[in-house]
C-alpha cells in the first residue's frame, strides 16, 4: 500500500494543474495528505520549526488582518509543516532502492510526454486539448507551441524537470540515455531560466558523468538537426533573443514587478499580511522570498530561510548543487506550493539524518 502511495505522488508530481481537483488540491497533495495523517512521525526540529513560523504568522492575522488571511495562514502551514512531514512519511516508508527506481521512472514518464508533445505541436495537434485542466493554457515562442507537461505553464515544468532531472540522473544506470531526455524536456519548455539552470548544471556537474563518445554522438545530432532545420532554429533563436531582451514579454513585467515590490518593502519591512497581494487584486512579484517579505516581513522571511541555511552550509549534504539548482527557480517564480524543492530538502534531510539511507547514497555517489 505504500509503495502505491508514493508511486502516485511521484508519478503526479508535476501535474500542478492537469486533473486537479481544485486550485489548491493537486493530485500530488492527496498522498501527501494520507501520509501525513495516516503515519503522522513528525522530527522534532519540524516541530520547532513549526512553532518558530507560526509567531510571524499569528503575528499578520493581528496586525495585518484581510478577507484572504486566514486562507493564506492555512497555505502556509500547509506548505512548509504538512508537505515536508507528508513526504518524509512516504519517503520513509519504502525502500530506498524502490524509490531511486520510481524517481527515475516517474521523471522518464514526464519527460517523455514533454517530448511527444512538442513533436505533435510541430505537426499541428494540440495535445493539451484533450487534457483537464480548470482554465485553458497557450504558451507560445514566436509561431511555436511550447510544451507544457501537465504543469500549469512552461515555467512550472521547466521548474520540475531542473529539480528532479539531476536527481534522476544520479539515481538511474543509464546516466546519458537520461541526460539527454532531460535535455530535449528542458529545451522544449524555452523557459529562459530554466535552460539557464539547466546549463549551470551542464557546467558543474554532468561532466562527471558524460563520456567522449556520448558526447560525440550527441554533437553529431546536434550538428545533423542544425543541417536539416536551420531556417526553424534560427527563427527559434530569434524568438528567444525577443524574449530575453524584454520587448513586450513577462521580463519586462518581472522588472516592474520587482522595483514595486522592494520599493513597498523598503517602507515597511514588518510586512503587510498574509494574503494582502491578492486581497488588493494584485498579481505576485514573481520572487517567493519577495512575495514572502512582502507579506509575512521579515521575521517570517528569516524563519523560511532557516531551513534553507541549514542544508547549504552542512557540510555533508552530496545533493547540495541539485537543492541550490532547484532554488533558483523560487527567484522568478511564486509558486512554492509546487513541493519540488521542498521535496529534495526531505530527501537532503533523510540523507543527514538516517544513516541506512546516507549509506545507500554513499554507494551512489562514490
Amino acid at each position: 500500500m505504500q509503495k502505491l502511495i508514493l508511486s502516485f505522488f511521484l508519478i503526479t508530481l508535476s501535474f500542478s494543474e492537469a486533473y486537479s481537483l481544485s486550485q489548491w488540491l493537486p493530485l500530488y497533495s492527496i498522498p501527501i495528505f494520507i501520509a501525513f495523517f495516516y503515519r503522522y512521525y513528525v522530527p522534532k526540529i519540524f516541530l520547532v520549526f513549526l512553532f518558530l513560523l507560526i509567531i510571524p504568522l499569528l503575528l499578520q492575522l493581528l496586525f495585518n488582518y484581510n478577507f484572504k488571511s486566514f486562507n493564506y495562514f492555512l497555505f502556509y502551514l500547509v506548505v512548509f509543516f504538512i508537505y515536508p512531514v507528508g513526504i518524509l512519511n512516504l519517503i520513509e516508508s519504502v525502500d530506498f532502492n524502490f524509490f531511486k527506481k520510481l524517481i527515475v521512472f516517474s521523471f522518464y514518464f514526464t519527460s517523455v510526454f514533454v517530448i511527444i508533445e512538442f513533436c505533435l505541436n510541430v505537426l499541428g495537434f494540440h495535445i493539451q486539448d484533450y487534457i483537464i485542466r480548470e482554465r485553458e493554457t497557450s504558451a507560445t515562442l514566436s509561431t511555436f507551441y511550447r510544451s507544457f507537461g501537465f504543469s500549469s505553464e512552461p515555467g512550472s515544468l521547466s521548474y520540475y524537470l531542473n529539480s528532479l532531472g539531476p536527481l534522476s540522473i544520479l539515481f538511474s544506470k543509464k546516466k546519458n540515455n537520461t541526460y539527454i531526455l532531460y535535455s530535449l524536456a528542458i529545451l522544449f519548455t524555452f523557459s529562459p531560466v530554466g535552460i539557464l539552470v539547466w546549463l549551470i548544471y551542464t557546467f558543474f556537474y554532468q561532466k562527471k558523468f558524460i563520456n567522449r563518445y556520448s558526447l560525440f554522438i550527441g554533437i553529431t545530432i546536434l550538428l545533423s538537426v542544425y543541417y536539416k532545420f536551420q531556417s526553424e532554429i534560427q527563427l527559434i533563436s530569434e524568438a528567444l533573443t525577443w524574449k530575453l531582451s524584454g520587448n513586450g514579454t513577462s521580463v519586462t513585467e518581472r522588472i516592474d514587478s520587482y522595483s514595486y515590490f522592494l520599493n513597498a518593502v523598503k517602507s515597511n519591512i514588518l510586512g503587510f499580511g498574509l494574503g494582502n497581494v491578492t486581497s488588493i487584486g494584485m498579481q505576485s512579484p514573481k520572487n517567493f522570498f519577495l512575495f514572502a517579505f512582502y507579506e509575512v516581513g521579515i521575521l517570517g522571511l528569516i524563519v523560511l530561510i532557516l531551513p534553507i541555511i541549514y542544508i547549504i552550509f552542512y557540510k555533508k549534504n552530496k545533493f547540495k548543487l541539485f537543492f541550490i539548482l532547484s532554488l533558483l527557480h523560487l527567484l522568478f517564480i511564486s509558486q512554492v506550493q509546487y513541493p519540488y524543492t521542498i521535496f529534495l530538502f526531505v530527501i537532503i534531510y533523510l540523507s543527514i539524518n538516517n544513516k541506512q539511507l546516507l549509506s545507500d547514497i554513499d554507494k551512489i555517489t562514490t
